[in-house]
């Protein structure tokens, strides 16, 4: 029986902060998901990072968890904005906004809590049974 894998990371305000989170996912994940389920799992910690970084001020915290046996991710990003996040309604010329919609398409489930300083956001990947081989050596 394999124990669920968790990273915890500090995010570092600036430029790489996407690509950083991006990097400790795929660690996190190593060897254990399909091809299609690492993409889809970067894209939102991807979307949910720079949400946290374009709308907050202060630390961001990324905190992780995979359980290799269920096919099953768990990702939330923490802010210091009180703020709930909400999938926007959007003029089909808007520039910008998809990111949570982007979440909501590619995750099983996703959502937000307050917590004492400020917010985490979160989201659930479900590897599918099929996918289970794609990417495995």
């Amino acid at each position: 029986m394999l124990r669920p894998v968790e990273v915890e990371v500090e995010l570092a305000r600036g430029l790489s902060v996407a690509s950083e989170a991006r990097s400790a996912v795929r660690e996190l994940l190593g060897d254990g998901a399909s091809d299609s389920f690492v993409s889809d799992a970067v894209l939102a910690t991807s979307e949910l990072v720079t949400n946290a970084l374009v709308h907050s001020d202060g630390v961001l915290a990324l905190s992780a968890c995979f359980d290799r046996e269920r096919g099953w991710l768990r990702v939330e990003v923490s802010d210091s904005t009180r703020s709930l996040p909400r999938i926007p309604d959007r003029a089909p010329n808007q520039v910008g906004g998809l990111g949570l919609g982007v979440v909501a398409q590619v995750s099983s489930a996703w959502g937000s809590f307050p917590i004492e300083r400020g917010k985490t956001v979160w989201f659930e990947l479900l590897q599918s049974p099929v996918d289970a081989g794609d990417g495995q050596p």
